[in-house]
């Protein structure tokens, strides 16, 4: 089962209203645009000037999408062509020095949430590949499996291509690299994405490689 398919299994058990214009939704998703995208260019730049202050130590980083240009200068970059990420675990028994490929697989534990607003503090859960109450128990929880060019967002594809296994990241990813100017399911136009991110494994199936 792939992150998509995922997207839908939580209608029944969140409650969301759904993403009409009655009342109560549009006074949840008020001025939904702009707060997103204030939300995510002032994150933008507090995770930017951390990282120019700590180079590679700082454990906020600023991420090109896939799609850019190798040898394009971050200063040259749109932030809205960028992800944020805050590196929060590292599992040492796991870790190597690679990281996945575009057509490389994964085996991957996340949960996906909006940004904050008037019913939801801490954002809407839309999404998690989970079923343990809080986070995933590693002796329960089964990781979803997916091709890396199988993910359906830009910036969930470019977060993995930089992850090594064993790797916890919170992922902010703008709308322009989530699912755009329309709603998707639950999840409104022009909303910037909270991922929480966890490699457990990736290889290549084709070759029958593990890294």
């Amino acid at each position: 089962m792939n992150i998509k398919q995922y997207l839908f299994i939580g209608l029944s058990l969140f409650g969301m209203v759904s993403c009409s214009e009655s009342d109560e939704t549009s006074a949840e998703f008020e001025n939904w645009q702009n707060k997103n995208e204030s939300y995510f260019l002032e994150k933008y730049n507090s995770y930017l000037l951390e990282y120019q202050t700590k180079g590679e130590t700082s454990s906020k980083v600023v991420i090109p999408a896939w799609s850019m240009p190798s040898e394009t200068l971050l200063e040259l970059i749109a932030p809205t062509n960028c992800i944020l990420v805050e590196k929060v675990a590292k599992t040492e028994l796991l870790w190597t020095d690679n990281t996945p490929a575009y057509t490389d697989s994964v085996a991957v534990h996340y949960r996906g949430r909006l940004i904050p607003s008037p019913h939801y503090p801490e954002g809407y859960e839309f999404d998690r590949s989970y079923m343990s109450t809080d986070n995933f128990n590693l002796a329960v929880d089964v990781p979803s499996r997916f091709k890396v060019s199988g993910s359906i967002l830009p910036g969930f594809s470019t977060a993995l291509q930089h992850m090594h296994r064993g790797e916890g990241w919170i992922v902010t990813i703008p709308y322009q690299l989530g699912y755009g100017t329309t709603e998707s399911g639950v999840i409104p136009a022009y909303s910037t994405l909270v991922f929480e991110i966890f490699l457990m494994d990736f290889w290549n199936k084709e070759e029958g490689d593990r890294y």
